[in-house]
């Protein structure tokens, strides 16, 4: 009886841990907001300056590709016409990732997933200019997700994990 009583105080104490540390991250964060620290959004893009979106998997498949012609989306390689709604929720949450942090001089991209990244997510706006998101791992302690911007892997992003919400069943549909 008292051996569990030690496993359960032990358990109960890691919980509390990680709780202050998710409290600390919470206060840094609302300060640093508070102070104009904010690091913003990933990008400087409006949802109505899509063009195009293509989201690619860890295989490098293409899962979805859609362009806005005209107003209107349409899938690339089908014949029927997507769910308008639906690609403009898609690109919407494209433009309203924000930035938690920003983790610069990077030696190796893997310790965040983006030595093999789960995915891709390629925006073209109507100037023709083209991102491209390389999409690393979730960090669970911050609620984030780290992420590269047009390959440079140096420069990594902990943006709101807000991203996946949109774009995660294209990543997750590998077969």
């Amino acid at each position: 009886m008292e051996k569990h009583r030690k496993y359960a105080l032990a358990a109960a104490l890691c919980a509390l841990a990680a709780l202050a540390l998710i409290y600390a991250f919470a206060l840094r964060q609302a300060r640093k907001e508070r102070e104009g620290e904010s690091p913003g959004m990933l990008m400087d893009l409006t949802a109505d300056r899509i063009a195009g979106i293509r989201i690619t998997d860890a295989s490098g498949e293409v899962r979805a590709s859609f362009v806005r012609e005209n107003g209107a989306w349409r899938e690339e390689g089908a014949a029927a016409a997507p769910d308008q709604t639906a690609v403009n929720k898609l690109a919407a949450s494209l433009t309203g990732v924000r930035l938690i942090e920003v983790i610069g001089d990077v030696a190796d991209p893997g310790e965040y997933g983006l030595a093999a990244p789960r995915g891709t997510i390629e925006i073209t706006d109507t100037d023709g200019q083209a991102a491209k998101i390389l999409i690393g791992d979730e960090n669970e302690m911050t609620v984030s997700l780290y992420c590269a911007l047009n390959g440079d892997t140096g420069t990594v992003y902990a943006v709101s994990a807000s991203l996946t919400a949109e774009t995660g069943p294209y990543l997750n549909s590998a077969s």
